[in-house]
């Protein structure tokens, strides 16, 4: 009988072969209102077009087409199926957020702000999303597949100049002497000014290991996708992109997290490089605005990079370090031309499993009957363990990729 490791393994091949997706199942991508809570969905149109004072300061949401820009009250005409509103941009912005409004003519759109009366210049009643309180609830003017997205970061802050050159794990990039920066050298931090709660992470994992040649940069960008969104409370966007060299994808999520006082936002980039799979993320209460979506791609477009096939010595876990259970991703080819991936968790690696396990070079051949697989074990920058070698069932022969949970 076989044991419990191997029978994972094989189920794992097997659920592949059934399977007609290229990743493992996340929710789709949301193009639906989120983060809804506390705003009346306005269906009463003539109790604000009265303008009554009871109704200040109510949190309301409209949906409609952006027609036009009012350039003398700074507003948009949000034509709805109720009537017509004024999104009020706020009383000045940064040049950047100005130009930005523009850009959302002739969208549809959805805009949660305050109800602020009536205009007096356009006789409309206005909704006023420029609230510099931005922890209270998530004020935006948003298009209705979420894709394009305005909020109080955009008014506020400016869109960074890149005037130098920033160094991390190998990769040049475009940088701001504006930016102010902490952290450390596993993880970079830039911050926009010291009141602001939004910033810029930068992250790399090593993955030069001769190991890693054997297996495709898509099986491995789609395996730290999976690391990425599996915690995520909303996934927005999850979109394969090549840029600055790097085949990657750009991830827009949500969180939620015990130490904020609110759900929080990731606009990220994953891209692999230089023997590296590069993180870099951007974060905010709420929901990504896209002064801050923008910033990812111009600091990368230009991403050069330095020799690094000089790397250091690695340290190789013992056979006791590696017992345990792990979350494995298959990539297989059925012998048709056809690659499938799945995804498992909570598969046991047992002393009777690692027998033939190699400390010095940490490499452990399991054989089956007609199953066979090939790993090397080894610690990523976290000191985590994580596997990945080869496998073989049959006519179906692949990569395999893990990581040790408990």
């Amino acid at each position: 009988m076989k044991n419990r490791f191997i029978s994972g393994v094989i189920f794992i091949i097997m659920s592949c072969l059934l399977f007609t997706g290229a990743l493992k199942a996340h929710a789709a991508a949301i193009a639906d209102a989120i983060y809804t809570q506390g705003f009346e969905r306005v269906s009463d149109y003539d109790a604000y077009l009265s303008g009554s004072d009871s109704l200040i300061d109510n949190k309301v949401w409209i949906e409609g087409k952006a027609k036009e820009y009012d350039p003398s009250t700074n507003s948009i005409i949000v034509e709805t199926s109720l009537g017509n509103w004024a999104a009020y941009c706020g009383d000045d912005g940064t040049e950047n957020f100005k130009a930005l409004v523009l850009e959302a003519i002739g969208k549809n759109i959805r805009v949660f702000g305050k109800y602020a009366g009536v205009s007096e210049e356009l006789d409309l009643p206005k909704v006023n999303f420029i609230q510099n309180n931005f922890i209270e609830a998530a004020y935006r003017l948003e298009s209705t597949d979420n894709n394009f997205r305005l909020t109080y970061f955009d008014y506020a802050i400016g869109k960074p100049d890149f005037d130098q050159e920033e160094t991390y794990n190998g990769m040049i990039y475009s940088g701001s002497s504006s930016f102010i920066q902490k952290g450390d050298e596993n993880t970079r931090y830039y911050y926009f000014d010291n009141q602001t709660p939004a910033f810029i992470l930068i992250h790399a994992d090593d993955i030069s290991d001769d190991a890693y040649k054997s297996i495709s940069d898509d099986f491995i960008l789609d395996t730290f996708i999976d690391r990425y969104t599996n915690s995520t409370e909303y996934v927005i966007r999850k979109e394969k992109a090549n840029i600055g060299g790097m085949k990657g994808a750009f991830l827009e999520t949500t969180f939620t997290d015990g130490d904020m006082p609110c759900s929080m936002s990731l606009f990220s980039y994953l891209g692999i490089a230089n023997g590296h799979i590069y993180y870099f993320g951007c974060t905010q209460p709420y929901l990504a605005s896209e002064t801050f979506k923008r910033i990812l791609p111009a600091m990368l477009e230009n991403a050069s990079y330095q020799d690094m096939s000089v790397s250091d010595e690695k340290v190789i876990p013992s056979l006791a370090e590696i017992v345990g259970l792990y979350t494995m991703t298959v990539e297989l080819s059925d012998g048709s031309g056809k690659t499938k991936t799945d995804t498992g968790e909570n598969y046991y690696f047992g002393a009777d499993d690692l027998k033939s396990y190699d400390e010095t070079t940490g490499i452990c051949t399991i054989e089956d009957d007609d199953f066979a697989m090939t790993l090397t074990f080894e610690f990523d920058k976290d000191r985590r363990v994580m596997c990945h070698g080869t496998v073989a069932s049959g006519s179906v022969s692949g990569s395999i990729i893990g990581l040790k949970t408990s």
